[in-house]
Protein backbone atom coordinates (compact mmCIF):
# COMPACT_ATOMS: atom_id res chain seq x y z
CA UNK A 1 0.00 0.00 0.00
CA UNK A 2 2.05 3.11 -1.20
CA UNK A 3 2.20 5.78 0.78
CA UNK A 4 0.54 9.38 0.49
CA UNK A 5 2.35 12.22 1.58
CA UNK A 6 -0.73 15.75 2.47
CA UNK A 7 0.75 18.62 0.43
CA UNK A 8 2.67 21.41 2.26
CA UNK A 9 0.39 24.34 1.88
CA UNK A 10 2.81 27.32 0.36
CA UNK A 11 2.12 30.42 2.21
CA UNK A 12 3.30 33.73 1.40
CA UNK A 13 2.88 36.48 3.60
CA UNK A 14 2.33 39.98 1.88
CA UNK A 15 4.70 42.50 3.35
CA UNK A 16 2.15 44.65 4.61
CA UNK A 17 1.43 41.47 7.69
CA UNK A 18 4.83 41.31 8.54
CA UNK A 19 5.79 42.15 11.95
CA UNK A 20 8.03 44.27 13.36
CA UNK A 21 10.33 43.50 16.18
CA UNK A 22 8.62 44.37 19.07
CA UNK A 23 10.11 48.07 21.20
CA UNK A 24 9.08 48.18 24.74
CA UNK A 25 5.75 49.92 25.61
CA UNK A 26 2.98 49.06 23.26
CA UNK A 27 -0.36 51.45 24.36
CA UNK A 28 -3.86 50.15 22.82
CA UNK A 29 -5.33 53.47 22.57
CA UNK A 30 -3.85 57.22 22.89
CA UNK A 31 -5.76 57.87 25.83
CA UNK A 32 -4.05 55.37 27.71
CA UNK A 33 -0.57 56.48 27.58
CA UNK A 34 0.87 57.65 31.37
CA UNK A 35 2.13 60.95 31.19
CA UNK A 36 5.46 60.02 32.79
CA UNK A 37 7.69 56.42 33.09
CA UNK A 38 6.09 54.20 34.92
CA UNK A 39 8.10 53.75 38.36
CA UNK A 40 10.15 50.65 39.11
CA UNK A 41 9.01 47.62 41.55
CA UNK A 42 10.06 48.70 45.00
CA UNK A 43 12.97 46.05 45.78
CA UNK A 44 11.34 42.92 47.86
CA UNK A 45 12.65 42.72 51.46
CA UNK A 46 15.38 40.63 52.33
CA UNK A 47 15.30 37.53 54.28
CA UNK A 48 17.51 37.11 57.22
CA UNK A 49 19.05 33.65 56.89
CA UNK A 50 19.46 31.25 59.67
CA UNK A 51 22.59 33.24 61.51
CA UNK A 52 22.94 30.21 64.10
CA UNK A 53 22.71 26.49 64.38
CA UNK A 54 20.65 27.16 68.08
CA UNK A 55 17.49 28.29 66.13
CA UNK A 56 17.93 25.20 63.56
CA UNK A 57 18.17 23.47 67.16
CA UNK A 58 15.33 24.90 68.36
CA UNK A 59 13.06 24.14 65.27
CA UNK A 60 14.17 20.67 65.72
CA UNK A 61 13.19 19.96 69.31
CA UNK A 62 10.00 22.27 68.77
CA UNK A 63 8.58 19.33 66.52
CA UNK A 64 9.55 16.56 68.90
CA UNK A 65 7.88 18.52 71.36
CA UNK A 66 4.61 18.59 69.19
CA UNK A 67 4.95 14.63 68.23
CA UNK A 68 5.62 13.41 71.79
CA UNK A 69 2.19 15.53 73.02
CA UNK A 70 0.65 14.26 70.22
CA UNK A 71 0.87 10.47 71.04
CA UNK A 72 0.63 11.28 74.54
CA UNK A 73 -3.21 12.65 73.63
CA UNK A 74 -3.36 9.71 71.29
CA UNK A 75 -2.83 7.27 73.70
CA UNK A 76 -4.75 9.11 76.15
CA UNK A 77 -7.90 8.36 73.88
CA UNK A 78 -6.92 4.54 73.13
CA UNK A 79 -6.99 4.13 77.24
CA UNK A 80 -10.41 5.84 77.49
CA UNK A 81 -12.14 4.25 74.69
CA UNK A 82 -10.97 1.05 75.47
CA UNK A 83 -11.65 1.52 79.73
CA UNK A 84 -15.46 2.52 78.19
CA UNK A 85 -15.52 -0.87 76.07
CA UNK A 86 -14.82 -3.04 79.31
CA UNK A 87 -16.85 -1.46 81.29
CA UNK A 88 -19.83 -1.74 78.82
CA UNK A 89 -21.05 -5.00 79.88
CA UNK A 90 -21.25 -4.01 83.70
CA UNK A 91 -23.23 -1.23 82.47
CA UNK A 92 -25.66 -3.10 80.25
CA UNK A 93 -26.14 -5.58 83.42
CA UNK A 94 -26.81 -2.47 85.96
CA UNK A 95 -29.63 -1.40 83.46
CA UNK A 96 -30.97 -5.29 82.51
CA UNK A 97 -31.39 -5.74 86.23
CA UNK A 98 -32.54 -2.31 87.72
CA UNK A 99 -35.66 -2.60 85.40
Amino acid sequence: MASRKKPKPQYTVPEEVESTPQSGWVYRTAEAAPASEPKPAPAPAKKTPVSSATSLASGVIETGVQTLAYSFAAMGHALLFTTKVMALPWSMTAKLIGR
